[in-house]
């Protein structure tokens, strides 16, 4: 069976959390970085912060064998919605 790992990104207005598990739940590697919400600190400056974040754990570890989940602040609406999914995208994650 091919290692499968899950990434979720938890985005607010003072912190993003990045947690990246294996198969059986085990924490891979976790880095927590600073504030995500577009709204508050702009989209140019949210993208940064996600992609920093997810490169951090991903280190070495192929996105495509990665699922990912990203729940972030402000980011469901326009422009901010559009920008934050066509980040994850670059990444090629497992099922997008």
């Amino acid at each position: 069976m091919q290692l499968k790992y899950y990434i979720g990104i938890d985005g607010g207005g003072t912190k993003t959390r990045f947690k990246l598990t294996g198969n059986a739940g085990n924490t891979v590697r976790e880095t927590v970085l600073g504030p995500s919400n577009p709204n508050d600190i702009g989209v140019e400056r949210t993208i940064e912060t996600l992609r920093s974040g997810i490169r951090t754990v991903l280190d070495e570890i192929p996105a495509e064998t990665v699922y990912a989940y990203a729940g972030i602040a402000g980011a469901a609406s326009g422009r901010n919605r559009d920008a934050v999914c066509a980040c994850m995208q670059e990444f090629g994650f497992a099922g997008s």
